[in-house]
Formats: structure tokens, sequence, C-alpha cells
């Protein structure tokens, strides 16, 4: 049986709030640049093109 000692720092304390929430700021607008940059670069729709082997 594995006997973990309790470790002198608690998790609280670890990292500040403050870069806590900056990294978490910076994360949120990494994923709106991502998805910004895909949406980008998705192919453009034409208008009254008719797909093979479907029937309206």
């Amino acid at each position: 049986m594995l006997i973990r000692s309790p470790t002198d720092i608690p998790p609280s304390e670890i990292t500040p709030p403050e870069i806590y929430r900056e990294r978490r700021r910076f994360m949120q607008g990494m994923g709106v640049l991502v998805a910004g940059a895909a949406l980008g670069a998705a192919p453009e729709a034409e208008a009254g093109v008719k797909l093979a082997g479907v029937r309206p």
C-alpha cells in the first residue's frame, strides 16, 4: 500500500490568482483567434449549385 505524505504547500498557493486569471484570459483569446482563422479558411458555398444524387 502506497502512503502519500502531505505536501508542504497547499494547491491554492502554488499559482497566484492574478497569474491564473491572466492565463485563462490568454487561453480564451487564443481560442477566439483560432476559431476566427478556421472560419476564414472555410470554403465559400456557391448558390444554385446542384448536388449529384440529391433529389428535391
